[in-house]
C-alpha cells in the first residue's frame, strides 16, 4: 500500500495514526475508560518517506466527563509535524 499522497509526502492519514494511538492510549490509562469524541490535526510540515515520527501527548484539562488533550507529532529531528487537539468522553 502507497503511504504517499499525490506529491510525493507522506499520506496525511500516517501522521494522524501516531496521534491517535497517544490519544488513546492516555485517555484510557489510570482504570479511566475514554472514547474519543473529537480529534482536530493541524499539519505544519511535510512528512517525507522513511521519516520516523513520533507523538507526545500533553493533558490541557480533564473534568469529571470530559478531557482535552494535546498532542505533537515531530519527526527524527525533533521538528513539528503537526500539532492535535483531542475532545475525550470520560466514562470513569
Amino acid at each position: 500500500m502507497d503511504m504517499l499522497n499525490a506529491y510525493g509526502a507522506t499520506h496525511g492519514s500516517v501522521i494522524y495514526a501516531p496521534a491517535d494511538v497517544a490519544f488513546a492510549a492516555t485517555c484510557n490509562s489510570g482504570g479511566v475508560k475514554s472514547l474519543a469524541l473529537a480529534m482536530n490535526v493541524n499539519c505544519l510540515r511535510r512528512a517525507h518517506e522513511g521519516e520516523v515520527l513520533t507523538a507526545e501527548e500533553y493533558e490541557e484539562s480533564a473534568g469529571k466527563t470530559t478531557a482535552v488533550r494535546r498532542i505533537e507529532v515531530t519527526n527524527g529531528e525533533g521538528k513539528l509535524v503537526a500539532v492535535a487537539a483531542g475532545l475525550a468522553y470520560r466514562q470513569g
